[in-house]
């Protein structure tokens, strides 16, 4: 079957490269999007753990996060620079309470709600030319490795790139250069149609369930409202007889 198929792909070289270019389009601009929305959530541990549903468990119940977010150390340290500190990082949006220690630190625990790198960034933003303070802590750590982590693994594919098409060159020459390129693209993109399909139709089926379970719910609500028990009617007890 696959010597069927790949034969009458030879056999109209044109034909089979215009399906290709069509595919590479459509994938491109319905899957191309899913790029973007690719997050990573969760950190390393698993959602399931016990110390996961604690920390739930803890930011349903307080409304703001189990540790602190944001951590300032301040050199020279002073009272008053300190409650200057701590007061300035209470202003930034999404800091639920902030804390001074001892050695000059300053912490600030976010809010349940808050988007960590959004206040990761607002607090370097506040702190940006304050002198003898910096800024760091696990949401501005957190940022800040993936920024990193980004831009290196940007340069190393463009690194990268012109290595591969001259080896490509030299190696398969000609037309055949363009084949590993054109695998690599049709193979990301289409992988991103594939997630953007099952993404569609994930959320296509939960909409169904959810308008389902809510006429479900009203067709209950109506049949109780119009439908009642009969109740039994009272029977009041035998009046006691009188033996004379």
């Amino acid at each position: 079957m696959v010597v069927m198929f790949t034969s009458r792909l030879a056999a109209r070289p044109r034909r089979s490269l215009l399906i290709v270019l069509l595919f590479v389009v459509v994938a491109g601009v319905l899957g191309g999007p899913v790029a973007g929305a690719l997050k990573s959530s969760g950190g390393f541990v698993a959602p399931g753990a016990d110390s996961e549903v604690a920390i739930d468990r803890i930011e349903a119940a307080t409304g703001r996060e189990a540790d602190a977010g944001i951590v300032l150390l301040v050199a020279a340290p002073t009272r008053a620079r300190l409650a200057a500190t701590a007061q300035r990082l209470h202003a930034v949006p999404g800091i639920a309470s902030t804390a001074t220690g001892d050695g000059g630190l300053v912490t600030g625990v976010l809010r349940a709600d808050a988007d960590d790198d959004t206040v990761a960034q607002d607090a370097l933003d506040a702190f940006a030319g304050k002198r003898g303070i910096t800024v760091g802590g696990p949401a501005v750590a957190s940022k800040q490795i993936g920024e990193t982590v980004g831009a290196d693994l940007g340069r190393a594919e463009l690194i990268a790139f012109p290595f591969l098409v001259v080896l490509s060159l030299l190696f398969f020459r000609g037309r055949a250069a363009l084949m590993p390129v054109l695998v690599g693209v049709t193979t990301v993109l289409g992988t991103f149609l594939v997630l953007a399909g099952g993404s569609t139709t994930r959320c296509f089926w939960s909409a169904a369930i959810a308008r389902s379970s809510r006429r479900m719910e009203r067709r209950r609500r109506r049949s109780g409202r119009r439908w009642r028990a009969p109740v039994a009617p009272s029977r009041s007890p035998p009046p006691p007889s009188r033996s004379h």
